[in-house]
């Protein structure tokens, strides 16, 4: 999930879908090998202004703050574990929340209401 040449994958697909992406696959976690990797000045990514879109956190007056990529791959971090409970579930409906064709359709339309949507009927089943 990097970029050296100052391009930024699109944050939907690349990022908040990561979760779907990963639970399809049968994967049980996500790994970032870093965070950010910054060059020149380690403590001002404002520095570089090219490569300001690629960082998942900038400095800040009292401690990192993270950016729009960051909370994106926050929410597919959170997704997974929330399908894998949906999956676990012994509730057909739940289940079905969780169904590869399902999330397959959503990953390819990738429309953000959609996705809203689903994602809070998701909750509200597995909060039963």
């Amino acid at each position: 999930m990097c970029s050296v040449g100052g391009t930024t994958e699109d944050y939907q697909t690349y990022f908040r879908l990561r979760g779907m992406q990963e639970f399809l696959i049968g994967a049980n976690g996500i790994c970032l090998w870093a965070s950010n990797s910054w060059r020149g000045n380690d403590y001002d990514s404002r520095d570089d202004t090219k490569m300001r879109g690629m960082f998942l956190f900038h400095h800040g007056e009292h401690g990192p703050i993270p950016t729009i990529r960051f909370e994106a791959l926050r929410e597919g971090v959170e997704e997974m574990y929330y399908l894998t409970l949906a999956a676990k579930s012994s509730d057909p409906s739940v289940k079905a929340l969780a169904d590869p064709e399902r999330l397959k359709g959503l990953m390819l339309r990738s429309d953000p209401a959609e996705l809203a949507s689903w994602h809070t009927e998701l909750l509200k089943a597995i909060g039963k």
